[in-house]
């Protein structure tokens, strides 16, 4: 029930949000921004990552060598993890263990309810 209040209080402040920002408000604002170039991420003008070198690299080069590292890094990772697996535990541990994990999944699971139930009402009022 407590979810269900949350998710209405939000949804109320969105609708309001959305109503007190008129049509006409909005057209002047696109009017005036289509005389001037946006200075956003959308208008950054990247660099020929060929051109340069730096140590007998190019910026292709070095980006994908970094994906290696990255890559290297993960194996590392599940190698551990098997390793940590599979050292002997004792039971009352495991039993702790178990418990902590079905509590955060049950917690990840709620959380994860409550925000597709929050992204269908901003798609609903992006609609609207």
């Amino acid at each position: 029930m407590r979810l269900i209040q949350k998710v209405a209080i939000q949804v109320a402040m969105v609708l309001m949000l959305a109503l007190m920002t008129s049509p006409a408000l909005l057209a002047q604002e696109t009017a005036q921004d289509a005389h001037r170039r946006p200075g956003g991420e959308v208008n950054i003008q990247l660099p020929d990552l060929n051109q340069g070198d730096f140590l007998g690299m190019t910026g292709h080069q070095i980006l994908l060598s970094g994906l290696v590292v990255c890559v290297l890094g993960l194996l590392f990772g599940l190698w551990t993890y098997t390793a940590v697996k599979n050292l002997p535990v004792h039971r009352s541990m495991a039993e702790v263990s178990e418990l902590i994990y079905e509590t955060c999944k049950a917690y990840l699971i709620q959380q994860g309810k409550f925000l597709l139930i929050l992204e269908v009402f901003i798609g609903i009022v992006m609609i609207a």
